[in-house]
This record gives structure tokens, sequence and C-alpha cells, in this order.
């Protein structure tokens, strides 16, 4: 997921500043946690139902049962109501197994539900991720596309559009007014 690569691209304290700004469009205030040994808090939010704990996870490989374990240890000793793992991966079956039942919520939020979130709260930063990885937006299914591959295209009221597949061109040519000024189809249904 281009949005998502862009991200692991940041540094640790730029990743969590961006984190940060999308729990404030989300609502709260927001301030860093401590810088070295955090014991698994990135971010305070204060939120209107409590303060969560967020711990932030630019990474590749899938976040497991440590991390989650940790994250909750912490929320425990900062009687939080709850915390929040936010990766640009996704979390292994036993992690997200291991959240079920406890005393306070544990919400992990993965690669995908991060650029849906990050797509309707900011948009504008979404585009220029897209924009600085060389990548248009599919205008039907909201994928990236790659602009030095890209093979299927179009143009529409003199602009051009670039589609992820074949079957997302026909949708356009049959209806290009449908998916002309949507920021994200995805987000719609």
């Amino acid at each position: 997921m281009i949005l998502c690569e862009g991200l692991r691209k940041r540094t640790a304290r730029d990743f969590q500043g961006v984190i940060a700004q999308l729990l404030r469009e989300i609502g709260g205030d927001v301030t860093p946690g401590p810088i070295g040994a955090d014991e698994g808090v990135d971010l305070l939010w204060k939120a209107t139902d409590g303060e969560f704990i967020v711990q932030c996870k630019k990474w590749k490989a899938k976040v497991g049962v440590p991390v989650v374990r940790e994250v909750f240890g912490a929320a425990m000793r900062h009687k939080s109501a709850g915390a929040i793992i936010v990766t640009t991966s996704e979390f292994t079956d036993a992690a997200k197994d291991w959240t079920i039942d406890l005393r306070i919520p544990l919400r992990l939020v993965d690669g995908k539900q991060l650029f849906d979130l990050m797509d309707q709260r900011m948009p504008t930063f979404v585009a220029n991720v897209f924009k600085e990885a060389n990548v248009a937006r599919c205008p039907v299914c909201g994928d990236g596309v790659d602009l030095r591959l890209a093979k299927v295209s179009t143009s529409y009221e003199n602009k051009a559009y670039y589609f992820w597949a074949e079957t997302c061109l026909r949708l356009f040519q049959r209806e290009p007014g449908r998916f002309v000024g949507v920021k994200s189809p995805r987000a719609e249904g």
C-alpha cells in the first residue's frame, strides 16, 4: 500500500506526529510520550471518553503478541481508559486473539484501517504521499496506480485518469460523473 510505504520512510517521531495529527482530527488533545525507552507509550490521547495510550509501529512485518502485551501493561500502569496500537503493516492472528476479553479496550489499527482513517480525515496528506510516490489514485477503486507502469488510462473533461484494472476503466467509461470528484469510493459504501 502506497500510503504505508510512504509512512515507513519517515522517522519514528515524524510518523508519531502524523498519527497525533490524525487523532486531533478525530477529536481530543494529543501529547508525545517520553523520548527513548517509552515502555509502550508513544502518544497520550485525551479523548472525550478518557485518556488512551498510543503505540505507533511503522513496520513491514506483522505486529505480534509481545507488542500487544507491552502496550496493555503500559495502559494498566498509566490507569488509562484504553490503548491503541497503530501500524503500517498488519497484526498476527495471535495478537488479535490476545485482545479479546481484556479489562480495558485495546484497539488494533492496521495499515488498511489507517489508510481509510487518513483518507477520511486527512485527504490532503494522503494526496501528497501519492504525489511524492508518482502515483495516481484509481477513481473507481481508490487504489494507487504507479504512473511509470500505468497501462490503463483515459481522459474525461480534459483530465487524465489512470486505472488499476480494465474493469475499473469500463466502469468509469459507463458513468464517469459517478467517479469524478469522489475522494474515496471505498469510503462511501
